[in-house]
């Protein structure tokens, strides 16, 4: 599909129908794609990477062989590949917005304010906020056990800074200018600035709890306690998004 098709269906799917197709729209969407591929590349190769360096070094025989420390560091390794990745995403889907900005003659402003759960919508606030508190909760239980408190206390402290980033770059979500000239472009600025404050606040730890599982002790229940947070929270996500829509084709009625 073309950027013009890719962005028609976009705007059926978020009941914006009536709103015209413009050039900005299209490139607005078009740097969001490039954004997350940017994003997913990064992150698939360094965690190749990242897995053929630990073959290699089994097979040399490098190292003192799999201890405690080992996890820790592998799953630390992995945690800066996700951020990474993200950053960078975030990095090339803000390089190509501040260059469509640069190009608009005239740009309204959002006629009220903005809050968290006005943009984020409540659904998705109570998950992120319930998925965060119960991934710090299970941390500390997995840092109790002696044989696993080295990947407890490190996943604790991995979640409690993807939170901070992620509250951080949701702030930055709210407070940005609208890119919008008219009633039908502030619209679509307010959906664009809704699907950002989704991705803020995407439940990473989910994907932080089956990396530490990996990095656990083989045969260690630690693993089950990670698996079942990591699975109920992406239960919990799914939820949230089929009530906002439910909520949504509700209201559009």
């Amino acid at each position: 599909m073309t950027d013009a098709q890719n962005a028609s269906c976009w705007l059926r799917r978020n009941d914006l129908g009536w709103v015209t197709l413009t050039p900005t729209l299209t490139e607005r969407l078009a740097a969001r794609r490039q954004g997350t591929r940017a994003e997913i590349w990064a992150v698939a190769i360094g965690m190749v990477l990242l897995v053929v360096w630990g073959v290699l070094q089994r097979r040399a025989g490098l190292g003192p062989g799999r201890t405690p420390l080992t996890g820790v560091a592998e799953f630390a390794i992995s945690v800066l590949v996700l951020v990474f990745g993200a950053w960078l995403g975030m990095r090339v889907q803000r390089r190509r917005e501040r260059e469509v900005a640069a190009r608009m003659r005239t740009r309204v402003t959002h006629p009220g304010g903005r809050t968290v759960r006005g943009v984020l919508g409540r659904y998705y606030a109570t998950a992120a906020v319930l998925i965060y508190a119960a991934g710090i909760a299970v941390g500390a239980v997995v840092a109790a056990e002696s044989d696993e408190r080295a990947i407890g206390v490190a996943f604790t402290v991995t979640v409690v800074v993807l939170g901070m980033i992620g509250a951080v770059v949701l702030f930055d979500v709210l407070r940005r200018p609208a890119l919008a000239a008219e009633r039908e472009s502030l619209a679509v600025d307010d959906a664009l600035r809704r699907m950002d404050a989704r991705r803020a606040v995407t439940p990473y730890p989910v994907v932080v709890a089956l990396v530490a599982g990996v990095a656990t002790t083989p045969g260690s229940h630690v693993l089950w306690w990670l698996i079942g947070y990591g699975v109920l929270s992406a239960v919990l996500w799914g939820v949230a998004e089929l009530l906002t829509k439910r909520s949504a084709a509700w209201t559009n009625r």
